[in-house]
């Protein structure tokens, strides 16, 4: 695998987290990167590392500091796990090298756990991502789904299978690099690879057979825009999306006259419809009046805050 390695040290991304073996940064971007784009996760990673330096820093911190510095990435129970996370590594006085223990922090399991031990501490564990996963199917010709229990556990032994006796920072760091930039999923630069002479696959340009996706379910969501032009009300959401989060009031009640702005988004297998009214303000229950100089300051999810945001420029509100 000398060969992968030194492809690597030559054209491997350059990523802030892996500027650093620190096992807080290693956490704080394994949380991140989970169904999130390295692009998207890179400046949201700097901004977290100079508000939360290390685990004191974050398991002290209040969680509405912790969800505002996660808005925007989406998936806010990762945020939440990881401050529970910080809390109890925090109780342990020392970063645990084992995998059991990690595992045993919320939101962990089994690539997270090896992730950290791999690139924070080096340890030969095997790190199987969707691109060491793509590049593991083809190098062994492997066309049977890859998230069933029987692909898992193929996987997982092929890996073992190709670690070093040491250094296992560089080898799952390469092995990933070659899913993200040469073994990609469509049009794979096989002349480029620097291992293509161990890859059995007879065709390099098919794809690991996945499980049948969750049938995409459509929601339309009605809510209300209540504001005097100095603030606005806004409800914490209970809900499993955005727990915690500021959102608008919900409308239960189907409206009759056309909604003033509309935004879609999706949340996993959810494709939601949110329809936003101009609401009249009479004696408002369970949600909280807000100044709108105040409004960058509160943690909010995404597409409420852009619904927000249109809705003041709809109707000329100054913030």
């Amino acid at each position: 695998m000398n060969s992968l390695y030194a492809w690597y040290r030559k054209f491997g991304r350059d990523l802030p987290w892996r500027r650093t073996s620190d096992p807080y940064a290693i956490l704080v971007s394994e949380y991140m990167l989970q169904q999130t784009q390295v692009e998207t996760v890179r400046e949201y990673f700097l901004r977290w590392m100079e508000r939360f330096p290390n685990l004191q820093a974050l398991a002290i911190a209040p969680e509405d500091a912790v969800m505002a510095m996660w808005q925007g990435l989406g998936y806010y129970t990762r945020a939440r796990n990881l401050h529970q996370a910080a809390r109890a590594l925090v109780a342990l006085r020392s970063f645990p090298e084992i995998p059991e223990t990690l595992r045993s922090l919320p939101g962990i399991g089994e690539y997270t756990a090896h992730a950290v031990l791999a690139f924070a501490f080096d340890q030969c564990v095997p790190v199987v991502d969707a691109n060491i996963a793509r590049v593991l199917a083809r190098m062994f010709d492997y066309s049977e789904p890859v998230d069933a229990p029987a692909g898992t556990r193929f996987l997982r032994e092929m890996a073992s299978s190709l670690l070093p006796a040491r250094g296992g920072r560089l080898h799952n760091s390469a092995l990933m690099e070659l899913g993200a930039l040469l073994c990609k999923p469509r049009q794979p630069l096989c002349r480029e690879c620097p291992i293509r002479f161990k890859c059995l696959t007879r065709d390099p340009e098919a794809l690991p057979v996945k499980r049948r996706q969750a049938a995409i379910q459509k929601i339309t969501d009605q809510r209300a825009f209540l504001c005097d032009g100095k603030s606005i009300w806004l409800s914490r959401s209970t809900g499993k999306w955005w727990k915690g989060l500021w959102i608008l009031p919900e409308l239960r009640e189907a409206q009759a006259r056309p909604c003033d702005h509309s935004i879609k988004f999706s949340v996993t297998h959810h494709r939601i419809l949110m329809r936003i009214w101009r609401e009249t303000i009479s004696e408002p229950c369970g949600i909280q009046k807000i100044e709108l100089k105040n409004l960058k300051n509160i943690a909010m999810s995404a597409p409420h805050r852009r619904g927000v945001a249109a809705m003041l420029a709809i109707f000329h509100t100054d913030v």
